[in-house]
């Protein structure tokens, strides 16, 4: 059985408006739109995990 891998994705939804980020032409499947979110690491919380993913994605506080 594969490893498990943990992950969050944010669906930020203002106004009536979906934030959705596209990905640089550098990275893996180049120019996918895809909502914010990553890996969480080990022994960190869910929450904490979300915050930092889209602060280092989208330099944005939630």
């Amino acid at each position: 059985m594969p490893d498990i891998i943990k992950v969050v994705g944010g669906l930020i939804i203002n106004k009536g408006s979906i934030l959705i980020a596209q990905r640089n032409k550098n990275q893996t499947h180049p120019l996918k739109w895809e909502f914010p979110g990553g890996k969480v690491r080990i022994d960190e919380e869910v929450k904490s995990a979300l915050e930092r993913e889209i602060k280092e994605e989208l330099s944005l506080k939630i």
